[in-house]
């Protein structure tokens, strides 16, 4: 996620994944708590109503994630997204490594103002890949 001095954001999901090559659904996240996650800003991350909810009433110094401890090979990623308020960046990271505590490199489907739906990569290199109907060079 690229956050950049955002404050009082509200990042809501629920996330399933499912086996392409079993055609089995696996749920990654139990809906009651952070059981299978780890971040290095538990302070931010919270189970509320079923969901996982990223929220802060500051704005954030920095990048923050969490991740998911189940190990995926070919997967089906289906996600709901919440953002309040519309006027913030987040996103859900996907085939990506960590990078430090506060980084990650690998793709990322951005969330927000301007940039739903957006394909980035993180990787310092590539940047977006994908903006609206068209590819980005």
């Amino acid at each position: 996620m690229r956050v950049k001095n955002i404050s009082i954001p509200l990042f809501i999901i629920t996330v399933f994944w499912v086996s392409v090559a079993a055609a089995e659904e696996v749920a990654i996240f139990n809906g009651k708590d952070l059981s299978g996650w780890e971040t290095v800003d538990p302070q931010y991350w919270s189970v509320e109503n079923g969901v996982i909810k990223g929220s802060s009433d500051t704005a954030l110094p920095r990048n923050t994630f969490i991740w998911s401890k189940t190990p995926v090979e070919d997967f089906y990623l289906s996600v709901d997204v919440k953002l309040e308020l519309d006027n913030r960046n987040a996103g859900i990271q996907f085939r990506s490594v960590k990078h430090g505590g506060h980084e990650a490199l690998g793709y990322q489907a951005d969330v927000g103002q301007d940039v739903w739906g957006r394909l980035y990569h993180d990787s310092r290199a590539w940047g977006d890949l994908y903006l609206g109907l068209g590819f980005v060079n």
